[in-house]
């Protein structure tokens, strides 16, 4: 697959994946956030809770799944970017949690979106 085609497969994968998480009474805060530290999928509030969403799309997982690509040096970046993003939005004082949305889009089937709730603690 092409740097373009995997792209194209991760943006399709993030819409797939706000959606989701909209049908579940989530709003969204930010898109794709960036600060020099790192990169946020998805910021979205859960009730009072800050949620920040790491979302990994994949055809399948024959080679790994999904879910650990998200390793300890991923986790340890996507902590110091919430982290910014909580002092630069004075949000000191709300709880927020980390998840993980994985979604696979095969080329027969309908995606398949799996979310996990609390996927990892802060760093």
């Amino acid at each position: 697959m092409t740097k373009d085609q995997d792209r194209k497969l991760g943006n399709k994968g993030e819409r797939l994946a706000k959606k989701h998480l909209k049908k579940k009474g989530y709003k969204l805060l930010k898109n794709n956030y960036t600060a020099t530290v790192g990169e946020i999928d998805l910021i979205m509030q859960d009730d009072q809770t800050v949620v920040f969403i790491e979302v990994k799309t994949r055809r399948d997982e024959s080679f790994a799944t999904a879910i650990s690509a998200i390793n300890y040096g991923k986790q340890k970046r996507i902590s110091k970017t919430a982290k910014w993003f909580i002092q630069k939005n004075a949000l000191q004082n709300r709880p927020c949690r980390f998840d993980a949305v994985i979604v696979i889009i095969s080329e027969k089937n309908k995606p398949e979106i799996t979310h996990y709730t609390n996927a990892f603690p802060l760093h």
